[in-house]
């Protein structure tokens, strides 16, 4: 039996690191587990290592690397175990203060940290998250980098990046009725809550490292380029459709009406408001069709790439906007050198580094998982179902548009099931209506919030043009949403979603595995 290719070592390597994570995420690992498994791995891959114990025959040296691998694959899952432990450790100092009143059990203390995002306005009030950098008590300081969810009064507006002294208790979040609270706040590591607290500026130091400080010079800049683009946007287009821009440009949908936001639920067309790389990843690879009319095909594809980073710099880089643009790249990249790229290592690589900054991202993460499924769909299982399906060329676009929808559906579908127990009878005629316009809905807003930076006639002439789109684009979304039976709630258990992805993993590998063979043998 011949070992693996070192591609093929890499691959492995990264999926036990990402297991790791996973069963870390799931069951409660001591740090005395993870030790033991750690010496058991260093055991193995010392005893193996020694050239007497397979020999140097052939077979003993394809044991030996073998064994060495098996013990690699154990390093690398005891590391992802590791760093989710690390993580969840390292933000644990607040637990000492949580559900406590200022004042009370003879304790008078107050968090010092910065703004770390964009305060988002809902109501009367705003919310934003305050990376906690220190907690002051009386006599002592103790110092930490734990993220607070607060809510607080509408004014002032606190900016990203703003120096904070607050006041007040915290609370653990709690779950609704139909929505895991708890989770969502779980991704962006946030395990408290702090309502309408005394806040005040803090002009005191304390510890930011660099790549801290970095981000905060970066960010304040990208938002207020951001905020600029939104308040010209909304100056320029009339509603719902200004919010519909905000949607596919920001991913921000507070100002959209409810009735709106229902109906995209419907129809399954709720992605294209979040930025994610299953939007993101759709929308390049519709850029990059309709360039390769007017342009070479390498010219297309470097102008996909180019356009897509301006619009993760133009639209304020959140986490959520990069992840989605690396997926869109990949699938760029994947498609412009064909059958000599092989992506998969490309995918496991962005989301184990992902995960290793922040291991919540892989179970807590509803959008990073969404991203990634999309993504393989449109690598690994559209590819496939093309094979099957002819068309000439007076279709062939519409074809592309509609089986890249399908596959993403297939793949993304059993999660969306899961997650929220509803599913689109007609998602898939749905997007194949809305999706190939929104590449010129993003553009025709994003001009239209440019322009009217400057010029809010140049932003309003502009922006008739993305009020037309989006009102073709939202009238299409209530239509087939006010069908009886747009969609119904269905339920799966774990085990069933298992089965399936397991189902469709086969069919995938299955196809794949053909394939190469046919290459080789060609």
């Amino acid at each position: 039996m011949n070992f693996l290719h070192k591609s093929q070592v890499f691959f492995f390597v990264l999926v036990a690191f990402i297991l790791g994570v996973a069963s870390a995420s799931f069951l409660t690992v001591s740090n005395s587990v993870i030790l033991w498994i750690l010496l058991s791995g260093i055991f193995i891959l010392t005893i193996s290592s020694y050239q007497k114990t397979f020999g140097q025959t052939s077979s003993g040296i394809i044991k030996r690397r073998w064994t060495i691998f098996l013990s690699v694959l154990i390093l690398s899952f005891v590391g992802g175990l590791a760093r989710y432990n690390y993580f969840i450790e390292a933000n644990r100092i607040l637990n000492n203060f949580s559900n406590l009143k200022v004042g009370s059990q003879n304790l008078d203390f107050q968090f010092v940290g910065y703004v770390n995002s964009q305060s988002e306005v809902s109501g009367s009030g705003q919310r934003f998250i305050l990376k906690v950098k220190r907690v002051d008590v009386p006599g002592r300081s103790v110092l930490t980098s734990e993220n607070v969810l607060i809510v607080s009064d509408l004014l002032p507006r606190y900016m990203f990046g703003e120096k904070l002294l607050l006041k007040g208790s915290l609370k653990l979040p709690e779950n609704f009725d139909d929505f895991d609270y708890v989770s969502y706040l779980k991704k962006d590591g946030i395990e408290f809550i702090s309502y309408f607290p005394e806040i005040s500026q803090d002009n005191q130091t304390f510890n930011i490292n660099f790549f801290e400080e970095t981000k905060i010079f970066i960010y304040e800049h990208l938002f207020f380029i951001k905020d600029k683009f939104e308040l010209a946007i909304n100056k320029s287009i009339a509603e719902p459709s200004a919010s519909f821009i905000n949607g596919i440009l920001f991913g921000t949908r507070q100002s959209m009406p409810e009735d709106l936001k229902i109906a995209f639920q419907k129809t399954s067309t709720t992605h294209i408001l979040a930025i994610s790389g299953y939007n993101i990843a759709i929308i390049s690879e519709v850029i990059l069709l309709a360039l390769i009319y007017f342009f070479k095909r390498r010219t297309s594809f470097w102008i996909s790439v180019i356009s897509i980073i301006i619009f993760t710099i133009m639209v304020g880089a959140s986490a959520s906007v990069v992840r989605a643009s690396v997926m869109g790249l990949i699938l760029l990249f994947a498609n412009s050198y064909g059958r000599l790229y092989d992506p998969k290592n490309s995918i496991i690589l962005a989301g184990a580094i992902m995960i290793l900054a922040n291991p919540m991202n892989l179970v807590f993460d509803i959008g990073f998982q969404l991203s990634f499924l999309a993504v393989i769909g449109l690598l690994y299982l559209y590819p496939l179902i093309d094979r099957k399906i002819k068309a000439g060329e007076n279709i062939k676009s519409l074809k592309e548009i509609f089986l890249m929808t399908l596959s993403a559906q297939i793949m993304v579908m059993p999660l969306i099931i899961y997650y929220f127990e509803n599913l689109s009878l007609i998602g898939i005629v749905a997007n194949i209506f809305i999706l190939p316009f929104v590449p010129f809905a993003m553009l025709a807003g994003f001009l239209s919030g440019f322009l009217g930076i400057f010029s809010s006639l140049l932003g309003q002439l502009v922006g008739y043009i993305a009020w037309a789109i989006t009102s073709y684009q939202i009238y299409m979304v209530s239509l087939f949403a006010g069908f009886k039976y747009s969609a119904i709630t269905i339920s799966m258990e774990p085990v069933t979603i298992l089965v399936i992805y397991l189902i469709i993993f086969y069919f995938i590998f299955r196809g794949y595995f053909i394939r190469k063979q046919k290459v080789i043998s060609d």
